[in-house]
């Protein structure tokens, strides 16, 4: 059997997803730090030299979405917690990588910046600056709602390339309840938990497997995979001036806000 079709649920993928009933799931998508990767190298050789690893793993990652029908980007806010469940499973179950948990309660009180802060707070992990985090994640919060309430599960996946090469990356989720009051959207006052998967990436074990891992797994961009896993939203200014204030330079500026790729 194929490694990549091995990718097993091997533990319970409420380890992101609350067992509660959701009506919408949104996405959204970070890099950080350095990609060395070579356009010109062959599938096994993404794999198999480390300056291609954060390539390597923006595939599997899209690899394993793809395999469990969880396509943000097409499905819209229609993808379901389900297929998000599977991809997590999906992912958790890969040998190359080894996951560590944290769970954090968010007392919200309803107001959107408190939200953030909560999030800036609360958030533990090299792979994504907490800041960038707290402001992705209140991205997701939407200007206009169909229903008079919802229970939306956000969701984060924040990839990371060192200089030496070395890949980490998170996958995070908050489920949260909304409510539209004369048209306008609320964050209700509510408790809830940011649920945090933290993933180092074993290079030795792509290297090891190169070849198989190749056979499996279609090769795209960390510019596709930010595409490809994420929901379009709306442009925030605010954010974006947030971000030009901080000195942190964007890359690329046409990325829509759920989507940032930003140096180190």
């Amino acid at each position: 059997m194929h490694l990549v079709r091995s990718l097993l649920v091997l533990c319970s993928v409420a380890t992101l997803v609350v067992q509660a009933r959701i009506d919408a799931v949104s996405a959204g998508t970070i890099f950080s730090g350095v990609d060395n990767s070579d356009p010109w190298d062959t599938e096994s050789a993404v794999f198999k030299f480390s300056r291609d690893h954060v390539k390597a793993v923006a595939s599997i990652l899209y690899h394993a979405a793809k395999d469990a029908d969880f396509r943000p980007k097409d499905q819209g806010l229609e993808a379901s917690s389900k297929a998000y469940g599977q991809f997590v499973g999906k992912v958790i179950g890969f040998r190359g990588f080894k996951t560590y948990k944290n769970e954090e309660r968010l007392d919200l009180s309803g107001d959107i910046n408190q939200f953030k802060q909560q999030i800036a707070d609360k958030y533990r992990s090299s792979a994504g600056k907490a800041g960038i985090v707290s402001y992705v994640y209140g991205n997701q919060i939407p200007n206009t709602l169909e229903e008079d309430s919802q229970q939306r599960l956000l969701t984060l996946i924040a990839l990371r390339g060192e200089d030496d090469n070395s890949v980490t990356f998170d996958l995070s989720s908050i489920p949260v309840k909304l409510s539209k009051k004369h048209d306008n959207v609320h964050l209700d006052k509510q408790t809830t938990v940011l649920r945090q998967l933290t993933i180092r990436v074993d290079g030795e074990y792509l290297k090891d497997h190169a070849r198989e891992l190749a056979d499996d797994i279609k090769i795209i961009t960390v510019d596709d995979f930010l595409e490809e896993l994420s929901t379009s939203f709306q442009d925030d200014d605010d954010l974006m001036a947030w971000l030009n204030g901080s000195n942190k330079p964007i890359r690329k500026s046409l990325y829509p806000l759920s989507q940032l790729r930003l140096r180190h």
